[in-house]
Order: C-alpha cells, then structure tokens, then sequence
C-alpha cells in the first residue's frame, strides 16, 4: 500500500517482562549478549528500513537512560554501527516508559538530542499542547525554542527527510496541520480534563 514499515522496539523488547506503557523495564543483560540476539534482526533488515521506533527500555550495562533517550544506543549503535539513514520515531512519549525523563517537553528534548527525527506523542491533548506552549531550550530545536511557532505553519509533509542532526522542529515530519482555531478548542478541552 506503499506504507512503510517500522522496525521496532530497537535494540530489542522482549526479554523484559515489564510493560513500557505502564511501567519502565529494565534489561539487565550484556551488551554482548544484546548483540548476538536481539540487535541480530535489526542488523539484517536496516538497509531496507525507512524508520526505527527505539524501546522505552533501560540496558543498565550500556546505558542508563532508556534506548528512545540514548545517545549509546540511537547514534552509536543504530547510525553509526549499524548504519541506519532512515528516520529515527520515538515511542509515545506519554508512556510510563518515558516519565523517568521529566515532562513532556524535556522528554521530547531528549528524545531528539538522542538521536530521534520524529516525536510519537499519542492519546494525550493536553501533553501535546503543553509541548506546543512549552519554551524549550535546545539547539536541535526552533531557534527560540518555542514550539508555539508551529501552530498554525506545520502540514503533513512526505516521508522522504534528510537525516541531519542539526534539522529543526519545523521540518520535522508532523502528522496534523494545527490552526489556531483547532488549537484554542484543544486547549480548553484539555483544560476541562486536567
């Protein structure tokens, strides 16, 4: 149908028992021993990938910070070892998974100086207009960091992005035009709900 299909959970999910959208597992195991099993499908298909959604999962013996939030994992491991030239899409960021870097904006701020090209952040106005209004301090992002400045400007664009790690928000792929009409009635529905 001309969809692509996402690689997922990089560098692997399914040692873990712990669910991400509810709580933050942890894998204890080796690197070595990522390498040899779970990064091994990875390895195969990622020349033919178009995108790569990371795990809110903590390898404690790589990183401490979960793969979606690691530079260890996203730069080192899937970019440069891996090679990987597709798009780099973050797990939803309202994820239990995900809460251990702060609010959504600072997980979204590490989400992309980790190494993400797309930010999921789903089933959650309020979280998304917060990241919209949210001033953001980081040179990946708008030049004055204010998210607000999509509001209004942001149209689905295609699929094809050059990966470059200094890219700006604005030309970030976005699922949904939001107008300032749209945003204002978010913005109280999501206030009637918080």
């Amino acid at each position: 149908a001309g969809m692509p299909a996402t690689l997922k959970h990089f560098p692997g999910h399914g040692w873990v028992n712990a669910d991400s959208h509810v709580a933050l597992p942890v894998d204890d195991r080796s690197f070595a021993e990522i390498e040899t099993t779970d990064l091994k499908p990875f390895a195969k298909y990622v020349k033919r990938a178009q995108l790569i959604m990371p795990a809110h999962v903590v390898y404690p013996q790589c990183d401490s910070l979960p793969a979606g939030f690691s530079t260890f994992w996203l730069k080192k491991q899937l970019r440069e070892k891996l090679g990987f030239k597709g798009q780099i899409v973050s797990d939803d960021l309202c994820m239990v998974g995900a809460h251990s870097l702060g609010e959504v904006e600072d997980r979204a701020v590490a989400a992309i100086e980790a190494g993400c090209d797309l930010l999921l952040v789903c089933n959650r106005r309020d979280q998304v207009i917060r990241l919209l209004d949210a001033e953001i301090d980081s040179t990946n992002l708008i030049g004055d960091g204010n998210l607000s400045n999509l509001r209004g400007k942001v149209r689905s664009v295609g699929a094809t992005i050059p990966v470059n790690p200094q890219v700006t928000l604005l030309e970030k792929q976005f699922a949904h035009y939001v107008d300032d009409a749209f945003y204002a009635q978010q913005k109280s529905i999501g206030e009637s709900h918080a």
